[in-house]
């Protein structure tokens, strides 16, 4: 969590520092990254509710969501290198 509120701040001074704050291809990736966020958020509740005896999905269920993060990171860094608009 440290370092994720560092990548944030970073990340927001950067694209405000450089300017990239007013292109398509930012926008797009800063609504991928909000989605990372979320995920993130969502597997540490997920982490609190198997140490808890509280999980009540199936195995496949995190298997595909394990997935999401990678998914995820391969279209923004895409974004971020190629700036397609």
């Amino acid at each position: 969590n440290p370092a994720m509120v560092a990548v944030w701040a970073l990340g927001l001074w950067l694209a405000w520092d450089g300017g990239a704050w007013r292109s398509g291809w930012f926008h797009a990736k800063f609504i991928l990254v909000l989605a990372m966020s979320a995920v993130h958020g969502f597997f540490l509740r997920w982490v609190k509710d198997f140490a808890a005896d509280r999980n009540a999905r199936p195995p496949r269920f995190y298997r595909l969501m394990n997935e999401v993060p990678t998914v995820l990171m391969i279209v923004i860094v895409i974004l971020a290198i190629v700036k397609p608009f």
